[in-house]
């Protein structure tokens, strides 16, 4: 029997702090959804989602030296980073994301999901449980003495 396995994609919604408010009002935020890529080592956001978010046309960017490499080995260079006050679930962060000139949907890194807690032990067996047969059967078998029946 052959499975063909669907790649599915994790999201989390957050609201980002447009830092174009002036002094006397209050803080405005930009609803964006964000893909929970665990296999990422750093947050990631496309020029054009910066520039959505903040409401201006300038990068007003810091400087990155980041060297960022994706999952086929194409390396990227940042065109900047930038710390963005991010709330989720009412909570506020602060979380540093790499800008690239790419079209792209913004990446949290697996730091950030673990330390937001937007994962939990349960989005592991739904991951198992959706794996391919033959993968799930040698991890229970590998598991069996720590399984109950």
């Amino acid at each position: 029997m052959h499975m063909v396995q669907q790649k599915k994609s994790f999201l989390k919604s957050m609201q980002i702090e447009n830092s174009k408010t002036k002094t006397d009002e209050p803080n405005q935020t930009v609803p964006l959804e964000c893909q929970l890529d665990s296999g990422s080592t750093c947050n990631i956001m496309s020029l054009d989602d910066y520039r959505w978010v903040m409401q201006e046309r300038s990068n007003n960017l810091d400087i990155s030296n980041a060297r960022l490499e994706n999952f086929g080995g194409v390396i990227l260079k940042p065109v900047g980073q930038k710390y963005l006050d991010c709330y989720v679930k009412e909570k506020k962060y602060n979380l540093l994301f790499q800008i690239v000139n790419i079209n792209q949907k913004p990446l949290l890194s697996a730091k950030t999901i673990e330390d937001l807690n937007l994962v939990t032990n349960h989005d592991a067996v739904y991951h198992l449980a959706n794996s391919s047969c033959s993968r799930a059967e040698s991890i229970i078998e590998n598991m069996r003495m720590y399984l109950k029946a």
